[in-house]
C-alpha cells in the first residue's frame, strides 16, 4: 500500500449552457426592452443583461475560484475618462448652460456597469477551450438564424409593431444585422473550404430575404478585412447571382445607396442629418462637443431634420445620429475624431490577425471572436448606429474592458484539448494583451 497525497481534482470551467444563455441575453434583451418599453435606445435592456452577467459571475465565482479586480493602469484610465467627461460637462454648463446632468451621470454609471460585465464575459469565454467557444458561438448563431426564419411567417404577437419587418424581438432588420455580423464573421474566419462559403452565401441570402442593407454592408466589411480582393469580387458576384435566382427587387437597396434630391429615403436622410448636426455642433462648440449623451438634448438641428419630418419621418434618431461615428464627433468634438482614428488603428491590427487565422494555423477561438468584434463595430460606426449602449458595444467591451479589469487568478485558464497533429498557435500567457 503506497502513501502520498492524492492528485488534485481538475478545476471545473464555466458551463457551456450558462454562457450560451448569457450571450442570448446580451443580444436579445436590449432590443426586447426597446420594443416593450417604447424606448428610443437599448440602454434598459443592455443594463438588465449586464446585471444578469454580473450576478452569474458572483454566483459562480466561488466554484470557479475566481474574482474581479481592477488593474492599476485600468483604474487610472477609467478615472481619467470619467474626469474628462465630467470636466467637459462642467465647461459646457458654465459656457452654454445646456447639459442634462441627470442623463449624463446616469449613462456614465450604466456604461461602467456594462464594461465590467463585458470583462466578466470575456473571462468566461477565455476559460473555455477553443472547441467549447466555437460551440457557444454556434448555438448563438443558430438561434439568430432561427429568429430570422421565424420573422418570415409574420411579426410577433407579444409586442407592438414598430417597423414593417421586425425580426421577432429585433425591432427592425438592421438591429438583427448588428447582432448577427460578429458571429458570421467568426465562422467565415474559423471554418475552412466549402463551409466558409456556405456561411457567406447563407448570410447573403438572409440579407436579401430580410432586405437588410446593414447586413450586406457588414458582410462586405468583413470580407474586405479578411479576404483577398479577388475573393471579395467573387462574393459580390455571388450576391448578384443569388439575387437574380431569388427574383429579388433591388430597388429597396438601391434607394439606400443613392443620395440625391430625388430620392428622399428616410434612412439616407437620417445618416445625412446625423453628420450635418455633428458638423454644426463641432463648429458651434469650437471643437469641444456637446457632451456625453447630449446629442439630441441640445445643439443645432440643421435643415435635413426638417426634411425628415416633411417626408413622414420621426425624431427617433435624434440621440443616436444615425451612426455612432457622427454621435462621437458631435458629443466629443476633436476628441471624438481622435477616437475614430484610433479605431482605424485597432481595425488594422485586428485585420492582420484575422488574415493570419484565415490562411494559417488556427488561432484561439475566443481571440478570433474578439478581433472580429473590432471589425464588426465598424457597421455601427459608419452604417447604422443605435447609440453607445448596444450589444455591439458590449462585445467590443470584451477587449476594451479586459485591458482594464483583471480576473483573479490569472486571466487565461485554457482547458486541455485533445492532441492534434496540426500546428496550433499557443494561447497567450496570463496578462498578455488581446
Amino acid at each position: 500500500m503506497t502513501t502520498g497525497a492524492s492528485p488534485p481534482c481538475p478545476q471545473r470551467g464555466p458551463s457551456i449552457g450558462v454562457d450560451v444563455f448569457l450571450l442570448w441575453m446580451i443580444l436579445l434583451l436590449p432590443s426586447t426592452g426597446l420594443i416593450l418599453a417604447h424606448a428610443s435606445s437599448m440602454t434598459l435592456g443592455l443594463f438588465g443583461a449586464s446585471i444578469i452577467v454580473l450576478a452569474t459571475e458572483l454566483l459562480t465565482a466561488r466554484r470557479l475560484r475566481t474574482g474581479l479586480t481592477w488593474r492599476a493602469g485600468g483604474l487610472r484610465t477609467a478615472t481619467f475618462i470619467v474626469a474628462g467627461v465630467l470636466l467637459q460637462a462642467v465647461v459646457l454648463t458654465i459656457v452654454w448652460h445646456q447639459v442634462d446632468w441627470a442623463r449624463l451621470v446616469g449613462s456614465l454609471i450604466v456604461t461602467l456597469v456594462v464594461l465590467v460585465a463585458a470583462a466578466c464575459m470575456r473571462d468566461r469565454l477565455l476559460r473555455h477551450s477553443s472547441a467549447d467557444v466555437t460551440r457557444i458561438l454556434a448555438w448563438t448563431a443558430w438561434m439568430l438564424v432561427a429568429l430570422a426564419l421565424r420573422s418570415l411567417v409574420g411579426p410577433p404577437v407579444f409586442a407592438p409593431i414598430t417597423h414593417p419587418r421586425p425580426v421577432v424581438v429585433f425591432a427592425e432588420p438592421s438591429h438583427f444585422a448588428l447582432a448577427f455580423v460578429p458571429f458570421a464573421g467568426f465562422f467565415i474566419v474559423q471554418l475552412r473550404r466549402w463551409r466558409r462559403w456556405a456561411v457567406v452565401i447563407g448570410t447573403i441570402a438572409l440579407a436579401l430575404v430580410l432586405q437588410s442593407t446593414t447586413l450586406l454592408a457588414g458582410l462586405l466589411m468583413l470580407l474586405v478585412t479578411c479576404l483577398r480582393w479577388r475573393q471579395t469580387l467573387v462574393v459580390l458576384s455571388l450576391c448578384v447571382l443569388v439575387g437574380a435566382v431569388a427574383n429579388f427587387d433591388p430597388s429597396y437597396i438601391v434607394d439606400r445607396l443613392v443620395f440625391s434630391e430625388e430620392v428622399h429615403n428616410v434612412s439616407n436622410l437620417v445618416l445625412l442629418q446625423g453628420w450635418e448636426r455633428a458638423w454644426l455642433a463641432l463648429i458651434e462648440t469650437d471643437g469641444l462637443g456637446l457632451g456625453f449623451q447630449q446629442f439630441g438634448v441640445w445643439g443645432p438641428m440643421g435643415e435635413v431634420q426638417d426634411l425628415i419630418l416633411a417626408v413622414g419621418g420621426e425624431n427617433l434618431n435624434l440621440s443616436d445620429g444615425g451612426t455612432t461615428a457622427s454621435k462621437l464627433v458631435a458629443e466629443f468634438g476633436v476628441v471624438g475624431i481622435g477616437l475614430l482614428l484610433g479605431w482605424f488603428v485597432w481595425w488594422w491590427r485586428a485585420s492582420r490577425l484575422l488574415r493570419l487565422a484565415l490562411k494559417g494555423p488556427r488561432q484561439p477561438a475566443a481571440v478570433v471572436f474578439m478581433k472580429v468584434c473590432v471589425v464588426a463595430i465598424g457597421v455601427e460606426l459608419w452604417v447604422r448606429g443605435v447609440g453607445y449602449l448596444s450589444p455591439g458595444l458590449f462585445l467590443l467591451g470584451l477587449i476594451a474592458a479586459g485591458r482594464s479589469v483583471r480576473i483573479l487568478p490569472p486571466l487565461l485558464h485554457p482547458w486541455p484539448e485533445p492532441a492534434s497533429p496540426a500546428a496550433v498557435v499557443s494561447v497567450p500567457e496570463a496578462g498578455a494583451s488581446i
